[in-house]
């Protein structure tokens, strides 16, 4: 790392990785770390519970989407046939 200047300053380069490191919790006790590691454990596990969820209601609103479409689909395909089908008229 670079020296500090001459007249005591640390440089900035060197004063944000330290203070980064207070920031990340590597000043902290033993305690301390346990208990945010914990929150972290459980914030992280909420928010997949979360994601889960959501994944869940796309997954099933996906399905009703696509049933809608087949049946649209069906009857599309259902009236295009009736209206091949029919007999035609003799013209007089």
């Amino acid at each position: 790392m670079n020296a500090p200047s001459p007249c005591g300053r640390v440089p900035t380069a060197q004063w944000n990785f330290l203070r980064g490191n207070a920031l990340l919790g590597m000043t902290r006790t033993p305690q301390e770390r346990a208990e945010r590691l914990l929150r972290q454990k459980q914030e992280g596990t909420i928010a997949m519970s979360e994601y889960e969820k959501g994944e869940q209601a796309r997954r099933l609103l996906t399905e009703k989407l696509r049933q809608e479409r087949l049946a649209r689909d069906a009857q599309v395909a259902q009236a295009a046939e009736a209206a091949d089908t029919k007999p035609a008229r003799k013209q007089a």
